[in-house]
């Protein structure tokens, strides 16, 4: 229950010229309108790295007239169509240099950022992975494409690459950054703890490793340190709302529930439209009972984010636990209007339809529930899994209930819970 915040890190990843100094030195050798097509390269290169993008496009051009597969002058007239925002003409620019010398890591590593920057992400994924296999060893490479599997969910395959990006930087506070946040979004916290304290160690300064070691340690289930860590970051900015929030969080985590009030509050008053704090502090309130103020809460984070699929999936909770099911329905209606993959609004509702009469409401439960398991990953499969178990055993279907709980058990044997549900069915 209840949630804080940890900043998504993503690169600011810069187009790779191919330099042409050894390029000069070969082309001589072959002869001279290959120097003279290297000269214009090195002319456009000069003009660029200058803020002269359309003098170079005008050198590699002129690079072009003479040689008109040099992949060099491709690549870099790739990069200056792309820094005057020409990008589809920058992404031809791209492909005819690596249709012209398809080893060139540097290209696809340009073309994989231009597909990043553009959203997309199988091109981008797939260039990403071209330039590591031409160029195994570069970080950047490594790093931005661990970046991006986080950022859409694949954090596990994201992981390798975050590692192979520490190996080959080591000293890069960054890459060290991208690591924790792989390893906390794949719940290695303890490791997360490791990498975040090792990017401050090298950058005490880094805008997001603070708060996101205090997550980790909270992750870790490390309540004291994750008090501490949030502490020391209000002694130096006591306006850092996000701090406030997660403090507040750590705070409710550890029972200590008019502390949490007080420092959510402050949280939404430094902060007028956090929601994440809205939620929390709604969060705090339906514990202790306080649904109507929990109500207040939630509506507050929906007049902020009215697409927050957490925030309508509390309204209903708290609905429900002011013996207002018809309220709840509508809410939990309304989230999967906005969000349709959100597994936990399916959940809830299938909840709902549990508790009601008839075959009907059975077969409405079964549908969320499968929904619900369809779109859940992670630890939350296995919540979602026990309330697919109950609505097969609500449509009669004995034995889906019980494969379906012997696979939660599976997923996690040290969960008590689907298996006192499968001893209770057996009985």
């Amino acid at each position: 229950m209840g949630s804080h915040n940890r900043r998504h890190w993503i690169p600011s990843a810069k187009v790779r010229p191919l330099l042409p100094v050894l390029l000069l030195l070969l082309s001589a050798l072959a002869g001279c309108k290959n120097l003279q097509a290297s000269y214009h390269n090195a002319q456009g290169l000069e003009q660029y790295r200058a803020g002269e993008a359309q003098a170079a496009i005008a050198e590699y051009r002129r690079a072009l007239e003479v040689q008109p597969e040099m992949p060099e002058a491709l690549n870099n007239l790739g990069m200056a169509y792309q820094s005057m925002g020409l990008l589809e003409e920058a992404i031809d620019a791209y492909r005819e240099a690596i249709r012209a010398r398809h080893d060139l890591s540097e290209t696809h590593f340009n073309l994989a950022v231009l597909y990043d920057r553009l959203d997309r992400v199988p091109q981008a994924i797939k260039e990403y992975e071209n330039a590591l296999e031409y160029a195994p060893e570069d970080p950047v490479a490594a790093l931005n494409l661990a970046v991006l599997l986080h950022r859409i969910g694949r954090s596990s395959e994201a992981l390798p690459f975050a590692r192979r990006a520490v190996t080959q930087a080591p000293r890069d506070a960054d890459v060290w950054f991208a690591l924790g946040a792989v390893q906390a979004a794949t719940d290695s916290h303890v490791e997360a703890v490791v990498s975040f304290r090792r990017c401050l160690e090298l950058a005490p300064d880094h805008p997001d490793a603070a708060i996101n070691l205090g997550t980790a340690y909270l992750g870790a289930g490390d309540l004291k340190s994750a008090e501490l860590q949030f502490r020391a970051m209000l002694r130096k900015d006591p306006a850092l709302a996000e701090a406030v929030n997660n403090l507040g969080f750590v705070l409710y985590k550890a029972g200590r529930h008019p502390e949490a009030i007080e420092h959510l509050q402050q949280a939404v008053q430094l902060r007028p439209g956090y929601v994440v704090a809205w939620l929390n502090l709604g969060n705090v309130y339906r514990e202790l009972g306080l649904v109507d103020a929990a109500i207040t809460c939630y509506q507050a984070a929906l007049a902020q984010d009215a697409d927050n699929g957490r925030a309508w999936s509390a309204l209903g909770l708290a609905w429900q636990a002011r013996g207002r099911r018809d309220r709840a329905r509508s809410a939990f209606e309304e989230g999967l209007e906005v969000q349709p993959e959100d597994p936990e609004l399916h959940a809830n509702l299938a909840w709902l339809h549990l508790d009601e009469p008839g075959e009907a409401a059975g077969e409405r439960a079964l549908t969320h529930a499968r929904m619900a398991v369809e779109l859940a990953e992670g630890s939350r499969r296995v919540e979602v899994l026990t309330v697919l178990a109950r609505a097969w055993w609500r449509v009669g279907n004995r034995d889906e209930a019980r494969a379906v709980l012997k696979e939660a058990i599976s997923l996690a044997p040290e969960d008590p819970a689907p298996r006192r549900l499968l001893a209770e069915m057996e009985h």
